[in-house]
């Protein structure tokens, strides 16, 4: 609910808690709002993620979600161990939503010159930030905040994070632009399954010998 008004937040949630949903699932909701503002494509979100399997994971989660949807907002992936070149040339066509490694995404801020992202990113989401920290990053992240600091009319900022590790309170003074929800312990509840019909047994447990009935 924070993220859906558009307020800033910190939340600690362990890796696979089913997190990216609960940053996803706003911003989507946010961009395609205001879909007017997305002609021509410029950059409206940026989501850094330490190491490249993670970014993947969520930009295909996202790219799952537009497939159901009639919308030109769209979503790709920028880390290490790709082409360079490829990559700008798509920054260049258009990405409504990037996804990306801090170093990589650094270097296209810096020297993609037809990029439109400047003055133009609305929402910023760090994930595993203590991860970001503990993998070296802090000076990327640090020089990316400063490129964005000057985005008008304000930018939602989320962190997310399994642990509130040192350095994360530095990290949250140079991205929030107004002091953060805290969010502790999300988690992603599976659905109860739905009641069977009368008379019927439960499936057996995987490994139960044939015939063996159920516990009920």
């Amino acid at each position: 609910p924070e993220l859906l008004a558009n307020h800033d937040v910190l939340g600690q949630a362990k890796t696979g808690s089913g997190k990216t949903l609960a940053f996803v699932i706003p911003m989507l909701d946010d961009l395609l709002r205001s879909e007017d503002a997305l002609e021509g494509r410029p950059t409206r979100s940026i989501i850094i993620s330490p190491v490249k399997e993670l970014c993947h994971q969520i930009t295909t989660v996202i790219q799952r979600l537009l497939q159901h949807i009639n919308t030109p907002v769209n979503a790709h992936l920028i880390t290490g161990g790709t082409k360079i070149k490829a990559e700008a040339l798509t920054l260049k066509k258009g990405v409504s939503i990037v996804v990306a490694t801090p170093g990589r995404l650094l270097d296209h801020m810096r020297h993609t010159k037809a990029w439109k992202w400047k003055q133009q990113v609305q929402w910023l989401t760090i994930d595993e930030a203590d991860r970001v920290l503990m993998e070296g990053f802090q000076k990327e992240v640090d020089a990316i905040l400063q490129l964005l600091a000057d985005v008008p009319g304000g930018r939602t900022t989320a962190l997310f994070s399994a642990t509130m590790a040192r350095g994360m309170s530095d990290l949250g003074r140079l991205s929030f632009s107004e002091a953060p929800q805290h969010i502790t312990d999300v988690v992603y509840h599976k659905p109860a399954a739905p009641p069977l019909p009368p008379g019927m047994r439960p499936p057996a447990p995987p490994g139960a010998a044939d015939g063996e009935a159920a516990e009920e």
